[in-house]
C-alpha cells in the first residue's frame, strides 16, 4: 500500500497485462494528487514499440503505435504475402498480424 510514504514519494500502482499506469501518484501535502490533478489514476493501453524484426517482411512503416492503430507492412523482394491483410495493429502492447 502506499500508507506512510513522505511527500513528494510516488505511489505504486499496478496494472493489468497491456496497460501502463499513467501519471504516477505523488503525495504531496497529506493529499495524493496524479500529476498535478487530485484525480485517481488512471491504467491506459499500452502501446507498441518497433515491431520485432520478421524474415522478409518489410515493417520500416510500424514506428511506435497507440494501442488500437494499425499499420501496414511489405514483404521483402523474394517473399509473398499469405492471408488476407497486409496490416498489423497494436493490441495492448503487442502486435497483432
Amino acid at each position: 500500500g502506499c500508507a506512510g510514504l513522505r511527500t513528494g514519494r510516488p505511489c505504486p500502482v499496478t496494472c493489468d497485462d497491456g496497460y501502463q499506469e499513467s501519471p504516477p501518484w505523488r503525495c504531496l501535502g497529506g493529499t495524493w494528487v496524479m500529476g498535478n490533478l487530485t484525480e485517481g489514476v488512471e491504467c491506459q493501453p499500452r502501446g507498441c514499440t518497433r515491431m520485432p524484426v520478421q524474415l522478409g517482411m518489410d515493417s520500416s512503416m510500424c514506428g511506435v503505435l497507440a494501442s488500437g492503430e494499425t499499420c501496414e507492412v511489405e514483404c521483402l523482394p523474394g517473399y509473398q504475402h499469405i492471408g488476407n491483410s497486409q496490416s498489423v495493429t497494436c493490441e495492448l502492447g503487442r502486435f497483432a498480424i
